[in-house]
């Protein structure tokens, strides 16, 4: 009973991968036909049983732990989307960024959260462009609809 057990999802699994990968395609070309089909099968049958307002959740992450694994995630932006600045990236020269706008809609958090973003290579000068530009990100603030 138990070696049957063991055998059946194996064979299934053999059925399976001759089906989407067939034998003429190079061995990348048949791996990546095999992660495309097994990573949307794991979000197809994971999504089945999630509730709606966790499958938007679900999909932005696995959608980032593949394009991590592909290498086109950088851990300090993705620490710093997680946690917001931290302590060390609060403590860096900070003389050369702008002091807070518009103290009446920007708050002291909002203004030094943006300054920690300034300090990602991925978005430097940010906070300085938000100073720059005060009607525009006033407008997208004062907006309610979603962009």
């Amino acid at each position: 009973m138990w070696r049957s057990a063991t055998w059946v999802p194996a064979r299934r699994f053999a059925a399976e991968h001759a089906r989407i990968a067939p034998q003429s395609a190079s061995v990348a070309e048949r791996g990546e036909l095999l992660n495309a089909h097994f990573t949307s099968s794991v979000y197809v049958n994971v999504s089945r049983s999630l509730f709606e307002k966790n499958k938007l959740l679900f999909s932005f992450l696995l959608a980032t732990k593949i394009a991590a694994h592909a290498g086109d995630v950088d851990g300090t932006d993705w620490r710093f989307l997680l946690a917001g600045p931290s302590v060390s990236a609060a403590g860096h020269d900070t003389g050369a960024m702008p002091v807070k706008p518009e103290p009446d809609w920007l708050t002291n958090k909002m203004w030094s959260e943006l300054r920690g973003l300034s300090q990602l290579p991925a978005f430097a000068g940010f906070a300085e462009h938000v100073s720059a530009e005060l009607p525009h990100y006033k407008a997208l603030f004062d907006s309610s609809q979603v962009c």
